[in-house]
This record gives C-alpha cells, sequence and structure tokens, in this order.
C-alpha cells in the first residue's frame, strides 16, 4: 500500500509557542532549529513503523509554514517529501499519485478549542466546525480512503477520533492552556509513534471512514461578513481547492515564478489561478 502523511509542527512534543519567524536573533534560531529536529524525528518514525507495517511507499508533506521546516536528510532513506511553496499548489499536493491511507501527524486543535496547545484555524463545512487535522480525515474520506492514525496533543488528538475513534492515536503532550504544556519526551514519542504505525498499516483496510457526502458547503467570516461557498463538484478535496484558493489566495496551478524576464517564456494558460 502505499501511504500519504499530512504533517504540522505544532503537535510536536516539547513545542508551547508559536514560532516567531519574524526574530533572526541566535536564540530563536537556535529553538526553531531544534523544533524542526522534533518534528522531523517524529514523522521519520511514523514513516519506519508504516515500512515496517508492510507499506511500499511512504510520502510525506511538510505543510507547515512556507513547507520546508523537516530536515530531509534526516529522514528514512525510502521516504519521499513534499516540501516547498504549497501556496502555489493544489492543496494536498501530488494526491493524485494513487495513495491507498493517510495518516495526519503533528496535529493542534481547531481555533476556539479550550485547553489546547496553539490551536488556530477553523473550517465550517455543511454545518460541522473541522480544524486541519479533520479536514484531512473528510477529504480522504470523500475519496474512500482512511485515515489510519493521528499524532498532537490531547485536543487535538480528540478532535480528530470524535471523527474516527477507532484511529490509532498519539497524545504528545496535554495543554493547561495555549502556551502551557505538559509534555512527554520526544523519544518516548517517536517510540509509540513506530510501532502504532507498524500496527494500524498491516491492518489499513479494516479501518472505518468517516461519513460525508456531497453537497459540499462551506461557511466562513471573510472582511468582515458572513459567506458561504457553495462546491459545483461532488469532489470535496477538488472543492476544498477551490475553496481554498477563493478565499485565502492559493494559486493552485500557477507555474509562474514571479520573475518577469522568465516568465515571459511561459503560456498564459499555467499563470492562471484555479478557480
Amino acid at each position: 500500500m502505499k501511504l500519504y502523511i499530512q504533517a504540522d509542527i505544532e503537535g510536536i512534543a516539547g513545542m508551547a509557542a508559536f514560532e516567531r519567524r519574524e526574530d533572526q536573533s541566535a536564540e530563536n534560531l537556535h529553538l526553531r532549529l531544534r523544533l524542526r529536529k522534533l518534528y522531523t524525528a517524529e514523522v521519520n518514525a511514523a514513516a519506519r513503523g508504516a515500512f515496517e507495517g508492510g507499506a511500499e511507499a511512504v510520502t510525506i508533506w511538510d505543510s507547515h509554514g512556507a513547507g520546508d521546516s523537516i530536515i530531509v536528510e534526516e529522514l528514512d532513506r525510502g521516504v519521499e517529501l513534499i516540501t516547498g511553496d504549497y501556496h502555489r499548489a493544489p492543496w494536498l499536493p501530488f494526491f493524485e499519485d494513487g495513495y491507498d491511507a493517510g495518516m495526519y501527524l503533528c496535529a493542534h486543535a481547531m481555533a476556539g478549542t479550550p485547553f489546547a496547545c496553539l490551536p488556530h484555524t477553523r473550517v465550517v463545512l455543511n454545518g460541522e466546525a473541522y480544524g486541519e487535522a479533520g479536514m484531512f480525515i473528510v477529504q480522504l474520506a470523500s475519496r474512500r480512503k482512511p485515515t489510519l492514525m493521528v499524532s498532537g496533543d490531547r485536543a487535538a488528538v480528540d478532535e480528530a477520533l470524535a471523527l474516527v475513534p477507532e484511529m490509532a492515536s498519539i497524545v504528545t503532550k496535554k495543554a493547561l492552556g495555549p502556551y502551557i504544556v505538559k509534555t512527554r519526551t520526544p523519544e518516548s514519542v517517536c517510540e509509540e509513534m513506530q510501532a502504532k504505525a507498524s500496527r494500524t498499516v498491516k491492518a489499513w483496510r479494516d479501518m472505518p471512514l468517516y461519513d460525508i457526502s456531497p453537497p459540499y458547503v462551506f461557511n466562513y467570516t471573510h472582511e468582515g461578513g458572513d459567506k458561504q461557498y457553495v462546491g459545483k463538484s461532488e469532489d470535496l478535496v477538488d472543492v476544498y481547492r477551490r475553496f481554498v484558493n477563493a478565499v485565502y489566495g492559493l494559486e493552485g496551478g500557477n507555474q509562474s515564478t514571479g520573475r518577469e524576464w522568465l516568465d515571459r517564456f511561459l503560456p498564459d494558460e499555467y499563470k492562471h489561478k484555479l478557480m
């Protein structure tokens, strides 16, 4: 089987504050590098477990920030990494390459969640609120693909298990508030991650799917007003890609480099946004 892993960073063990990307001090750069090593170790443990469980291919999408937080040279040699500016490509990039199942790792809870570490993002689809992990689960389910495992802080894991209770899960930390946690050690998390990934991949065909069906309608607040986006397709992955492009400006399919002297050779059809 082929496994697709979407990963964020806020759910890793040991992290209790948002990255301060604008802070270029030596102290902050050292902290960010440490967090990236912890992030890489957790997703790598899951990948190794998946290979042990029989996965033939494992692809990890680094969906945090600028898409460059996972340290590629520290990954298992069998892993493929999706890295780079995903704002210029379709959401769930390369998902059409034929994956059988997914995992969502290092998750944070949705905005408005109490006792959660660094909660943010909230999407309302068909009247139900979802966080980033939830949207991954429902998109895969809409294509009849199961999500096998989730990891993150206690609140994020509970949020995901409310959708598919049978999923494997790893709790990395427990929060008293958005910026204070009681964390496990990275070593203990990685050991559990590898063991559970192996077990769940071995039994991947038995994982139930979340129940979601069209039509797909998103409700959101933008520029001070409540709005609605109605999908025109029965494919939720396609609808969500168009939704995030229309609302948040993600330019799926835009092949331009942003350098005029190079883009003059590019056919106009590849400069258009996905609408």
